[in-house]
C-alpha cells in the first residue's frame, strides 16, 4: 500500500515516516508534501493508495485539498489528522 504523508510541519512527516518505516505495515511511503497544493500535484504523479494529511497548512489546507483530491480521484483514501 502506498501512502503520501501531507503536513506543513517537517517534524510530523518525519514522525510519520518513521512509524511507518519501522513497523512492518506493508505501507510505503512515497513522498511527502508540505501543503494542499503539493499534495494534488503529487498524488497525480505518485498514485497513492492513502493519504495521511494535516488540516491546517498555508497555502491550500487539508479540507480544501481533500475535496479536490477526490473530485478528481475518489478512490485515493484520505486520512485527516490534526493537533488542533
Amino acid at each position: 500500500m502506498k501512502v503520501l504523508i501531507v503536513d506543513d510541519e517537517r517534524i510530523e512527516r518525519e514522525a510519520l515516516r518513521h512509524f511507518f518505516q519501522t513497523n512492518d505495515l506493508g505501507v510505503e511511503v512515497v513522498g511527502e508534501a508540505s501543503n494542499g497544493i503539493q499534495a494534488i500535484e503529487m498524488i497525480q504523479l505518485l498514485g497513492p493508495d492513502i493519504v495521511i494529511m494535516d488540516i491546517r497548512m498555508g497555502i491550500l489546507d487539508g479540507l480544501k485539498a481533500t475535496e479536490c483530491i477526490k473530485r478528481k480521484d475518489p478512490q485515493v483514501e484520505i486520512i485527516i489528522l490534526t493537533a488542533f
